[in-house]
């Protein structure tokens, strides 16, 4: 038994290392600013991944998560503060959908190892039922702080199919406070620019 504890606790190390903690991203937390962020990205060891500066988000690409290739999104608010993190696997075309699948429940499955048991799975999506600009929840975990959840999603974005659509699985964590937070401040913006 403590054998495979041990060979557990071994496997999952790298998970709690990338995504370690309630709200934090390898051990960097929400409410970090943009450039402590960029700065703590630059300082990792051994780091295999590039990361691109954006007004408001870094992309990180080619990050390894549990023996897979993701890109990762980190979001910053309005005062320049991380407060949400993505995970993407790379892009498939409709034709590939089966193979995104294993993906999406291997995202599912390191989300539970870091979050718990889900408080609630949806059924596995058709191609037909995920439309661009739109997430497909596969799963959701119930916190009172964070919005967490797993799905699929559509865009146009690095999509080498001839119709121009792929597919991703996506993994979401998300301050629900700073969130709230960001979305009054821009309703006053909108407000502000109304009158």
């Amino acid at each position: 038994m403590k054998k495979i504890v041990i060979a557990v606790l071994f496997l999952l190390m790298p998970l709690t290392a990338l995504a370690s903690g309630k709200g934090s991203f390898m051990d960097i937390s929400f409410g970090t600013s943009h450039a402590e962020v960029l700065k703590r990205l630059g300082e990792q060891k051994n780091k295999s991944y590039s990361v691109d500066d954006r007004k408001r988000s870094i992309a990180i690409s080619d990050f390894t998560l549990a023996d897979e290739k993701m890109s990762v999104l980190l979001l910053f608010d309005h005062k320049d503060r991380l407060y949400s993190f993505e995970y993407h696997t790379q892009p498939y075309a409709s034709a590939q959908f089966g193979e995104l699948k294993p993906r999406a429940d291997n995202l599912t499955t390191i989300f539970k190892s870091i979050y718990g048991q889900p408080a609630g799975c949806s059924g596995d999506p058709q191609v037909s039922q995920i439309t661009e600009g739109r997430i497909y929840p596969l799963c959701t975990w119930d916190d009172n702080d964070l919005v967490i959840f797993t799905g699929y999603m559509a865009g146009r974005e690095n999509c080498p199919s001839p119709d121009g659509i792929c597919y991703n699985a996506i993994g979401s964590v998300t301050s629900e406070e700073m969130a709230r937070a960001l979305n009054e401040d821009m309703n006053k913006d909108r407000r502000r620019k109304r009158h």
